[in-house]
């Protein structure tokens, strides 16, 4: 080194200091970029079971639900009087019946009256039940707890059950999804460890796939 820079003019030398270090095996992980997309656990758009007229909206989006709660209700006065029909007949049906019964407990009257007229109570109610169930199934009810993400519809607006009226969503659980080359099927696996970046918002998290899907997308 002395000689060097006493001899050798063309070399303008800055040596770094040179130190060892014991190499020790330690993990590495590689990873593989995906774009995903995330999806809420529950998610339902909402359509009516058959064409009608709204009549009323008793909800509007940001509102939350709970299962079961009717958010709007269709114009079915036709249902209504029949079920005001149903429930009279089987009215009339059921104290038919309880009178008979009364008879056939004292021994009075034959065996095929008291069974013809627990069959014709048996049938009314069951008109009955299957009437209300249309009644019920016209009206647009929450599948599960969530918030009211978007009204659809209008009172006065026909509906199809083709088309939705509303969006019921709950936010207490997504999911995230992506699709992966063909490439590293064998290295993708459930409980892979993921790093899960949100570049939008700025934030990320560390967590193991739950899932492997076994569908392969043509």
């Amino acid at each position: 080194e002395d000689w060097l820079a006493l001899n050798d003019s063309t070399v303008g030398r800055n040596l770094p200091l040179v130190s060892a270090q014991t190499l020790v095996p330690g993990p590495y992980t590689h990873y593989i970029d995906v774009h995903g997309v995330v999806k809420a656990d529950e998610s339902a758009a909402l359509y009516a079971m058959a064409g009608g007229r709204v009549a009323t909206i008793r909800v509007k989006a940001g509102d939350r639900v709970r299962q079961g709660q009717v958010l709007m209700t269709m114009d079915n006065d036709m249902v209504q009087k029949q079920i005001a029909q149903a429930q009279a007949a089987a009215d009339l049906a059921r104290t038919t019946f309880e009178k008979q019964q009364r008879l056939w407990d004292q021994h009075i009257g034959s065996e095929m009256q008291f069974l013809q007229v627990k069959t014709q109570k048996e049938q009314a109610e069951a008109a009955l039940a299957t009437l209300q169930e249309q009644q019920r199934l016209s009206n647009i009810t929450a599948p599960f707890d969530g918030i009211v993400d978007e009204v659809m519809a209008r009172v006065g607006d026909m509906t199809s059950p083709m088309a939705p009226v509303a969006r019921v969503v709950n936010p207490g659980g997504v999911q995230v999804q992506a699709d992966v080359s063909e490439a590293w099927v064998k290295q993708v696996k459930a409980g892979t460890p993921a790093k899960v970046t949100f570049p939008g918002i700025g934030e990320s998290f560390d967590a193991p796939l739950l899932y492997a899907s076994e569908y392969i997308d043509p």
